[in-house]
């Protein structure tokens, strides 16, 4: 019998509630988790969208009192971390509750950490081993994901710029997990066509760049092929009607489960360029990720084959009767298909980037964490290629 590897296999959410009305059981969660008062870190955005008033009710139901800061931006700072915090302070609340994209979970995470630990955030990039300054004093945190796309209430990590170097930086440790993820399709109706196009592009290339992954971890690889096959039932009925519930029931799990696998895995080329992107050149993140994930894969393709022709047969492609190199490249072509049919923009140019800064995000992409774990070694000659194979 072969030796196991061993690894360490994953931690995660305390507790994840999934379903419609899952968003309302929020105040009795808060309460489990000791709260008489709950901060809440949203957007405006969440605001004008009706959702809040979702969350306000719970709370106010289960009689937990609560304040709310809305001032999260996209793509959330280290500046938005500090205000956060200096409102988080002005409070006497005991649980952080995050409602929203990405950027309020990913800000909610920064808070919550700098709530209770010294020094600047910066002082936790993963780049310079952050983890290791975190420690297990962090408020309890709620995570309620209103789009489908970034997967952060499942993971260990926040993604926030550093506004100095005006480079993403990764801040992650399994303390940062929240205690409850709740998941609830009906806050997701409210996504427009373009914003479900690009969340779930992000969800499915955490799902492919985790399942392809260097690192070995059998739960993260059946996690990340699930969403696999999720985004290619659902995604594009998502992206035609937005009240498709079932439909968004399948892309908020996809997201989770994507998520989940990424934390376990980690990601890849894609995502350490994609990191670049927004900051550089203003591209959103799942829209930088659906136009550079089809190079990436490609470049992974000689040492990835049998995994990209499992990710194939998940998307739907035909793959009867071919090999398996013929199966891995329909993986490719699929997910550039996929990206058209979103009217998503196909090359760097149409989304705006500039090519005089190709050199500076490469750079900064080789010391992106993401990037160690893309199953083929990754130099910078590499990465300025892809990126100018995707101008």
């Amino acid at each position: 019998m072969a030796e196991a590897k061993v690894t360490a296999m994953f931690t995660a959410p305390g507790v994840v509630d999934f379903g419609v009305g899952a968003a309302n059981g929020a105040g009795q969660r808060a309460k489990e988790l000791g709260a008489g008062r709950a901060f809440i870190v949203t957007d405006r955005g969440v605001c004008n969208a009706g959702l809040l008033a979702r969350l306000t009710s719970a709370l106010d139901g289960a009689g937990v009192a609560y304040e709310v800061w809305d001032a999260v931006q996209p793509n959330p700072t280290d500046k938005d971390v500090t205000a956060g915090v200096e409102a988080f302070r002005k409070t006497d609340c005991q649980v952080v509750v995050a409602l929203g994209g990405g950027s309020p979970l990913d800000a909610a995470k920064g808070i919550a950490l700098m709530a209770t630990h010294g020094g600047k955030i910066q002082d936790y990039d993963a780049a310079v081993r952050g983890w290791e300054k975190v420690k297990p004093t962090i408020p309890p945190l709620i995570a309620i994901p209103t789009t489908a796309g970034t997967g952060s209430e499942m993971s260990a990590a926040a993604i926030i710029t550093d506004t100095s170097r005006n480079v993403k930086m990764i801040v992650a440790s399994p303390f940062l997990k929240p205690r409850v993820a709740l998941l609830d399709p009906e806050l997701t109706l409210a996504m427009p066509p373009s914003l479900t196009a690009a969340t779930g592009m992000d969800a499915l290339t955490h799902a492919i760049e985790a399942y392809v992954a260097a690192d070995y971890h059998p739960f993260g690889d059946a996690l990340a092929l699930g969403a696999v096959e999720l985004v290619g039932k659902s995604l594009r009925r998502a992206f035609a009607n937005g009240q498709d519930l079932s439909a968004r029931t399948d892309m908020l799990l996809a997201s989770a489960m994507a998520g989940a696998a990424m934390s376990y895995k980690g990601l890849g080329a894609s995502h350490a360029l994609a990191h670049q992107l927004t900051p550089e050149a203003g591209i959103p993140h799942g829209v930088a990720n659906a136009i550079l994930l089809p190079h990436v894969m490609r470049f992974n393709l000689t040492v990835a084959a049998a995994k990209f022709a499992r990710v194939a047969a998940s998307l739907g492609a035909d793959v009867h009767g071919k090999d398996q190199a013929q199966a891995a490249e329909m993986a490719v072509e699929t997910v550039t298909r996929l990206c058209a049919d979103l009217a998503l923009p196909l090359r760097l140019t149409e989304a705006g980037a500039k090519r005089e800064s190709l050199e500076r995000m490469a750079q900064n992409a080789l010391f992106d964490r993401c990037r160690k774990n893309n199953p083929r070694p990754c130099t910078k000659a590499d990465l300025v290629e892809l990126l100018t194979q995707a101008f």
